[in-house]
């Protein structure tokens, strides 16, 4: 029998189609400029040098090759403008990869950092030691993360405030973010993972396979939360179980969250969760194949959920005071759920059928022609295009995040994804 997964996994791997040429950097996140200074990187300890004595307005380019790091975290202190931001990267994606064995690979705490085209992988003894490729911290607002391809860490990134400083305003988008195998650890396992932070926009990633085989069993692929406001999650594409199976000692894998498992006060914004989230948005994402909920509001007011397409999921669960959540344009699996005092209003969903789609089995929903899923949805101006950037025209839409007649909208072609092995 021919294993659907497999197959998915497989269209994962086609060439990274113009993802990047579709989108349009959020506001506030400067381009490099044609004539900075080029700093060029043959060696781990240039690299760590580099960062250490970066300038605004830097290139600190990788050469292709491997870079292995160990013992402390690279820090990243040295300030960028608005203007001359400092930026990280490879020539294109593969030429370089960084092998951390530290706790944290690079911690940022200065403003108006990219980092592009980069393969990071953490490839620690003890699941414990490698937490995170990216911790972004206080003073680091503004950054950019993009084009990359992070595996193997507890949380990919992770996003926090210290002293009462939030770094505000991060984009996080086109990366491909997963592990291989289970994370055998007892710590958190969150593939993005921002707390207290504010205006962050995850858009348009891959995040995969991302396992808790200790403690709760209980692992995310993404959530904001402790009282951060503002944050989009646009157009991402997130496959609970992609090439690592289900296991049979019942982890449980939750797709996009505000409010997480929520947060202790002293970790919070302001010194106390009175909100986990507040004026979320989530539009056009694909998720599927999650043991749990496909999206989790927990303390999460005025949240917006529009256009997604849920998969083989448990749905979607609003609880407890404050939550409140706008449900639109959206095709679900499993049910919406209001628990312990949350409330939702919903409109214009619809729980979807196989039949609607190309293939769901392997991770592609372009809608079929004459799929009862076009046509069926009112307009909506906070939602002007699909997953893909196309333009949804006329009064009547299509629900979900690919628009009907799109064709060639197939975001599972997106990610190169080498080496990951299907389940068998």
């Amino acid at each position: 029998m021919r294993n659907p997964f497999r197959a998915m996994a497989g269209r994962l791997s086609m060439a990274f189609a113009a993802l990047l040429a579709a989108t349009v950097p959020a506001a506030g996140h400067e381009e490099i400029g044609h004539r900075a200074e080029v700093v060029s990187i043959a060696t781990s300890s240039q690299l760590t040098e580099a960062v250490a004595g970066a300038r605004p307005g830097q290139v600190l380019l990788l050469a292709p090759g491997a870079y292995l790091v160990g013992g402390q975290a690279i820090a990243v202190n040295r300030p960028g403008t608005a203007a001359a931001p400092i930026a990280l990267k490879a020539g294109r994606l593969g030429d370089a990869v960084i092998r951390l064995s530290t706790v944290e690979g690079f911690l940022v705490s200065a403003p108006y950092w990219i980092f592009e085209n980069l393969v990071i992988e953490g490839v620690c003894t003890r699941d414990d030691d490698c937490e995170h490729a990216f911790h972004v911290v206080g003073g680091g607002r503004r950054v950019t993360i993009r084009n990359n391809r992070l595996i193997d860490f507890n949380a990919q990134i992770k996003v926090n405030g210290v002293g009462g400083i939030f770094p505000d305003w991060g984009l996080v988008e086109g990366n491909a973010i997963y592990s291989r195998r289970p994370r055998r650890t007892a710590n958190p396992v969150t593939a993005i993972d921002i707390v207290g932070a504010s205006g962050w926009v995850v858009r348009r990633n891959l995040i995969a396979d991302f396992v808790k085989a200790g403690g709760d069993h209980t692992s995310y692929a993404a959530f904001m939360k402790g009282g951060g406001e503002d944050g989009v999650f646009d157009g991402n594409l997130v496959a609970c179980r992609l090439a690592v199976p289900q296991q049979s000692w019942g982890e449980q894998r939750v797709g996009l969250s505000f409010g997480g498992g929520g947060t202790g006060d002293r970790y919070c914004r302001g010194g106390r969760c009175l909100f986990e989230h507040r004026s979320g948005m989530m539009r056009n994402n694909i998720i599927h194949d999650c043991s749990d909920v496909g999206i989790y509001l927990n303390k999460a007011p005025a949240a917006r959920i529009f256009h997604n397409t849920l998969w083989s999921t448990a749905g979607i669960d609003a609880r407890f005071v404050p939550t409140t959540a706008v449900i639109r344009n959206t095709i679900f699996g499993g049910r919406l759920r209001e628990r312990d005092g949350g409330q939702i209003i919903a409109a214009d969903n619809r729980p979807g059928s196989a039949a609607w789609f190309v293939a769901a089995a392997m991770g592609d929903f372009r809608l079929r022609p004459g799929s009862p899923a076009a046509g069926a949805a009112p307009f909506l101006d906070e939602v002007p295009t699909d997953i893909c950037g196309h333009r949804r025209r006329g009064r009547q839409v299509s629900l979900g995040a690919i628009e009907a007649g799109d064709v060639d909208c197939d975001p599972a072609g997106w990610f190169p994804v080498p080496g990951k092995r299907a389940a068998r």
